[in-house]
């Protein structure tokens, strides 16, 4: 649907723009920090959008996003990106 749409052009510009208007940034810093490790990074994720609940599909597919990518600032922007655009995250939110 157009709103699913929106939400993932929204989450995109956030993530890989750094800022979603011209006052609003977006600080991933604390998710790089902890991106050396893929389950740390998705423990992170899952505490701070998820109230320590998500899916094991959902890491599953955030751990197969990871999986080709080596900087710690990538790791972090894509699975950010998964679990935002994510049908469990638009359940909660």
């Amino acid at each position: 649907t157009q709103t699913a749409s929106n939400r993932a052009d929204t989450v995109n510009s956030v993530i890989y723009g750094g800022q979603l208007d011209a006052g609003t940034k977006f600080d991933i810093s604390g998710f790089t920090a902890v991106a050396t490790s893929n389950t740390n990074l998705i423990n992170r994720i899952s505490s701070v959008f998820f109230h320590n609940d998500m899916s094991s599909a959902l890491q599953n597919a955030i751990t197969a996003a990871l999986t080709p990518l080596t900087l710690a600032s990538d790791k972090a922007k894509a699975a950010l990106y998964v679990a935002l655009t994510s049908g469990e995250y638009q359940i909660i939110h």
